[in-house]
């Protein structure tokens, strides 16, 4: 802790009078950005948070794509304008096992519990089968049908981009298998598109801003 007080105060003592380029260096070597940026940068320290499908940043996928093609600790020019130019810096990458599904709902609404379960057991046995293909089973059951073929492809999602219980439930299972997920929304009829695969799925920046030398 002592160490580590004593390097960043030694980052800070040193960036002074530095040029722009050394400074930069510093900031990517520092390990207390919240006192290096707040000594530094013209910008406030927030950290800020990226993952696939939303950002909390306003400049959102700009930021975003920057820094998930980065590892952590690695800085780069963002932006400038007419006062500064901005840096970013990765200071931390998480990865997740991200999955792909295809998925018929089964809407619970306007049907009792063991109706729901039946037209559940027959959707799934038939898509088990393959006699009738998986999208077209979910254009006649599932509650978004009459709507494009491609919904029934829920694409590539992650922790917390779906309820966990469908999550979890989808973790455990390969290419090709079809099962039943139930959750609060009602009952799925699941088929996995691609083998779980782990990825990049979050990262964490920081943002200093120095001013532009005339």
């Amino acid at each position: 802790m002592v160490s580590s007080i004593l390097l960043s105060l030694l980052f800070l003592f040193e960036a002074r009078g530095q040029t722009t380029a050394q400074l930069v260096s510093l900031f990517g070597e520092s390990s207390n950005d919240s006192v290096f940026i707040s000594k530094h940068s013209l910008i406030p320290y927030k950290s800020y948070t990226a993952q696939m499908h939303s950002s909390l940043h306003p400049l959102g996928n700009h930021l975003d794509s920057m820094a998930f093609k980065r590892n952590a600790g690695r800085v780069v020019k963002c932006f400038e304008n007419d006062t500064m130019q901005v840096y970013l810096k990765v200071t931390k990458v998480d990865s997740a096992i991200k999955l792909r599904v295809g998925n018929i709902w089964l809407d619970p609404k306007g049907i009792t519990p063991d109706s729901l379960n039946r037209l559940s057991d027959h959707v799934l046995r038939t898509a088990q089968l393959g006699v009738i293909s998986f999208d077209e089973l979910c254009q006649s059951y599932s509650g978004t049908k009459g709507q494009d073929l491609s919904d029934c492809d829920l694409g590539w999602f992650y922790p917390e981009t779906m309820v966990e219980e469908f999550y979890q439930a989808s973790l455990w299972h390969t290419k090709g298998e079809i099962y039943t997920v139930e959750t609060q929304f009602g009952k799925h009829i699941v088929k996995t598109l691609e083998d779980p695969a782990k990825d990049r799925w979050k990262v964490s920046y920081v943002l200093m801003g120095v001013r532009k030398k005339h």
